[in-house]
């Protein structure tokens, strides 16, 4: 009896262990891209998740960036086939302000691809020297990795 109880609780600890793998992975912040809100050298639990319908607008998200080949954490503005505007640093989303958020004084005009989304960076002063949609434009939604665990 003795062993078929320590066979059972091994076999749910490494059934714990693989599907905690599987769906969550630990990233550390490296650069300033998204400072103050996200340091760098801390280090975060992200739930992966392909699924843009389980992002809200705003939420800081995980993507791979095709450029550097590696994980970037950015904050998601716009959704697919949503039309995005800045004026003045104010945001425009389909035509309605939100006044939740200021991008510095930017002014920019696009409309967002089907399956894709719009990112950018918690550190004003860093948009344009990095990877967001600034930069690399629209991000398509394959390249989403998830999310951090809360």
């Amino acid at each position: 009896m003795l062993n078929l109880k320590k066979l059972m609780s091994s076999f749910v600890k490494n059934s714990f262990y693989i599907f905690f793998n599987r769906k969550l992975i630990k990233i550390k912040i490296s650069g300033k891209s998204m400072h103050p809100n996200f340091l760098e050298g801390e280090t975060y639990i992200l739930r992966k998740t392909k699924s843009i319908n389980l992002f809200e607008r705003f939420e800081p998200i995980i993507l791979f960036c095709n450029i550097h080949k590696k994980l970037h954490l950015k904050r998601l503005l716009a959704f697919s086939t949503e039309k995005l505007e800045l004026r003045n640093g104010k945001i425009y989303i389909n035509n309605i302000y939100i006044n939740s958020h200021k991008l510095g004084t930017l002014s920019y005009d696009i409309s967002i691809p089907e399956n894709c989304f719009f990112t950018f960076s918690d550190n004003i002063s860093t948009i344009g020297n990095n990877c967001d949609s600034f930069i690399v434009g629209p991000i398509d939604n394959e390249q989403i990795i998830g999310k951090i665990f809360n």
